[in-house]
């Protein structure tokens, strides 16, 4: 080569800085060889992390906190009734609200009667209790019928004492023990008693159903 073709060249020949598409694909070749020495075990292959999950444990309390609180207080009370159930035991019945109930808001007599004998007869193929209405009644009887409430039949007696009204219920009782005689709610013989009449202050004239003098 020529000496001046040569000293031109070497004034030509100087360091340059390298193109930014240069380094784009160096770094794009980098990236490539790394993947395929991962995928032969020299490296680690890139993952997604993935999301943590929480113990169930941890969710618990969240999820119950959802719940509205009526759906709570119904299996509670759910769970209670089926508890009473499987040991053989209905829910207790307030059956002096019952009465009260059914004298303000009488449902159709089953039968109509005011014989003692008969409504006494009916009642305990009917029901399966005993109401033992006198044949000296000083009251007058207009019939009975027969009720269900949470699985347990009541005896339904209405009668009218002078110009009141009056209705008793009469239900098998959940424990033995006779208590409250003489008052508007009794137990008696293994059976439930309840009285209601329309005239609160005369309440105890109910009572002559039974009793032919008080």
């Amino acid at each position: 080569m020529a000496d001046w073709l040569e000293l031109e060249l070497a004034e030509e020949l100087h360091p340059v800085a390298a193109p930014d598409e240069l380094w784009e694909r160096v770094r794009g070749a980098a990236s490539a060889a790394e993947f395929a020495g991962a995928a032969c075990g020299r490296g680690r292959l890139p993952h997604r992390p993935e999301a943590r999950r929480k113990p169930a444990a941890a969710m618990a309390p969240a999820v119950w906190a959802s719940w509205p609180i009526a759906a709570i207080v119904t299996l509670m009370i759910a769970a209670a009734t089926l508890w009473l159930v499987a040991k053989g035991q209905e829910p207790g019945l307030d059956l002096r609200q019952l009465a009260i109930q059914e004298l303000r808001a009488p449902r159709a007599m089953d039968l109509r009667s005011s014989d003692p004998a008969q409504i006494n007869d009916w009642i305990g193929r009917e029901a399966g209790v005993e109401v033992g209405i006198s044949e000296r009644t000083g009251v007058r009887l207009t019939g009975a019928r027969v009720i269900r409430e949470v699985g347990a039949r009541i005896a339904v007696v209405t009668y009218q004492v002078g110009d009141d009204t009056a209705t008793l219920l009469v239900a098998r009782a959940g424990s033995s023990g006779d208590f409250g005689h003489g008052q508007l709610q009794w137990q008696a013989r293994g059976q439930n008693y309840a009285l209601a009449t329309s005239h609160a202050s005369r309440a105890e004239a109910a009572c002559l159903l039974c009793h032919a003098a008080l």
